[in-house]
């Protein structure tokens, strides 16, 4: 290694040959301590000094990213305030109300624990 630059060797036989060479990234020095990774399709994701309790938890969360954001959309979205199912007037009167006003103040927006409850059972499903 000189300056910036690695050197990559192979072991043949008993010696070792250099085989390429790659400069250095300010990113390549990794802090002491724990670290996550996580690659699949479509994703890499590193996340530094973590708490090596917590690494599975979010593994998890981060491969299942994707699914969890859907979770919370479907949950966040606005809906009638009332407990009772909805009659069909009023399923449709609903319907055009949001087509028209969009989201005002007579409409119940989900507790957190909700959304939290959706990811939960999302990663549960996953």
């Amino acid at each position: 290694m000189t300056g910036n630059t690695v050197t990559l060797y192979r072991k043949q036989g008993r010696r070792y040959v250099p085989v390429s060479e790659y400069e250095r990234l300010q990113g390549d020095e990794w802090q002491a301590g724990s670290h996550l990774t996580v690659v699949a399709p479509g994703v890499t994701f590193t996340r530094y000094r973590v708490n090596p309790d917590k690494a599975a938890l979010l593994a998890v969360l981060y491969m299942h990213r994707d699914a969890c954001i859907e979770a919370i959309r479907k949950m966040t979205e606005a809906r009638p305030s009332i407990k009772e199912p909805l009659t069909p007037e009023q399923a449709k009167a609903w319907q055009q109300w949001q087509e028209a006003c969009g989201s005002l103040h007579s409409v119940e927006i989900p507790a957190v624990a909700e959304c939290f409850d959706a990811i939960v059972r999302t990663v549960e499903q996953a």
